[in-house]
């Protein structure tokens, strides 16, 4: 279980650094400078997958002013003396870089060897790393504060080998600041920076001796005084890819350089498989529900038509029903309005009603639910007689109204035309 437990601890805390490693990408090609007298030396090398190789070497001749090659990457100078030289020394590096096509590449420069600051420590042997490289700042520091120094204004790098000598090589960071500022001014990047190994100070592995003798075959036809700078240059340029060599160390504080650069094409290639994805996600589920939609349009219609003869079935009868509905409505205006005549005639037929001398002629209903009588008398005493009949019987209508009377022949002895009217209670 502890056991488990313990690789599983080991796989999370290196998740940081398996994301950094995604995050950024490595240099492939890396350009070593190392200025020696009056020459400038590059190396150009290569990764290939997990190794590294040296692929060209070249030289330039340069014509310094105002101060000699040598002092330029090392010793302390004025500003007033001193930035001419620099200035010059950056453009003839920029000259070189030009001519052989490496502007855009990777740049680690070498300080020269026999201009840095070189400190022999004596160190037990039973002390950790840590301990080692704590006890050898101090040490430092303390050589240093006898002539006045700090070791903070110092760039450092240490070697403290289990076995063998240790040293730490020191070059003012006030210099180093310097060059990278008047290299930026001239539009020279540099991203690191080493220092050159004074000979006699380091062992040498196998694996350094095939580099000696690769640097060997590289540097056929070179002088004696070449191959320091050669040297400085190859192995400032396998520094920048991440291999040790024996000839330089690293700067362990630099005052500037840039850092890990993000792999965009990576972030890029991955942003867009992401939006691909969600893209296709998205359309997944868009064509999902509109497979959904279909097959609930496709099954509603499947229900009208399995309905459809009941639906023309309620049709029909909520046709006859509102058929129905309108002809109750028209008999019942009809029968609201209707008179009626059966049960009226009967009633002016009636012994009460029927006088001698009286002849009805004409019954029609009036307006405002009158009833007119039109008919013919014989005499006034009889149509005053038919007048009273109707004011003693019990009448769905009113007392009669006598609008006209008259007789219809001269002399005064014809029959009377009389027009009578019986409004509504």
């Amino acid at each position: 279980m502890a056991g488990y437990l313990d690789r599983w601890h080991h796989q999370f805390c290196g998740m940081p650094g398996r994301l950094s490693r995604l995050l950024h990408e490595k240099d492939r090609r890396c350009v070593g400078i190392c200025c020696q007298q009056d020459t400038i030396y590059y190396a150009l090398a290569e990764r290939q997958g997990e190794t590294v190789r040296l692929l060209q070497l070249a030289q330039e001749k340069r014509q310094p002013s105002g101060q000699d090659a040598a002092g330029i990457l090392a010793s302390s100078w004025e500003p007033e003396s001193g930035d001419a030289a620099v200035q010059d020394m950056v453009a003839g590096v920029l000259m070189g870089l030009a001519r052989q096509g490496w502007q855009q590449e990777k740049i680690v420069c070498c300080l020269s060897a026999d201009r840095l600051r070189c400190f022999l420590l004596d160190l037990p042997r039973q002390m950790t790393q840590a301990e080692c490289r704590e006890a050898a700042y101090w040490e430092v520091d303390g050589r240093l504060m006898e002539e006045g120094l700090a070791a903070e204004d110092f760039c450092l790098s240490w070697h403290l080998p289990e076995e063998g000598r240790a040293f730490a090589l020191g070059v003012p960071r006030a210099d180093v600041a310097h060059l990278e500022q008047q290299g930026r001014m001239e539009g020279l990047r540099i991203c690191g920076w080493v220092m050159g190994i004074p000979e006699g100070l380091t062992d040498v592995s196998a694996d350094d001796l095939i580099l000696q003798e690769t640097l060997l075959e590289g540097r056929a036809g070179m002088r004696e005084q070449d191959i320091p700078g050669t040297s400085g240059a190859v192995g400032a340029a396998l520094w920048g890819l991440g291999r040790p060599t024996p000839f330089v160390l690293g700067l362990s504080s630099q005052a500037g350089g840039q850092g890990p650069q993000l792999a965009w094409r990576r972030l890029a290639a991955a942003a867009a498989a992401l939006t691909l994805m969600l893209l296709l996600v998205w359309g997944g589920f868009l064509g999902t529900r509109a497979w959904q939609a279909r097959e609930s349009l496709q099954n509603a219609q499947k229900q009208l038509l399995a309905l459809a003869p009941d639906r023309k079935a309620m049709q029909v009868l909520e046709a006859a029903r509102q058929g129905t509905a309108a002809r109750d409505t028209a008999l019942r205006q009809l029968s609201k309005d209707a008179v009626p005549w059966y049960s009226l005639l009967l009633y002016l037929g009636s012994p009460p009603l029927t006088v001698e001398g009286i002849w009805l002629q004409d019954v029609k209903p009036g307006r405002d639910h009158s009833l007119e009588l039109s008919g013919t008398a014989l005499t006034y005493a009889a149509l005053s007689e038919y007048m009273e009949a109707f004011r003693q019987e019990s009448l769905p209508f009113g007392t009669p109204l006598l609008e006209k009377a008259e007789r219809q022949e001269e002399g005064g002895k014809g029959a009377i035309r009389f027009h009578l009217v019986l409004n509504a209670p």
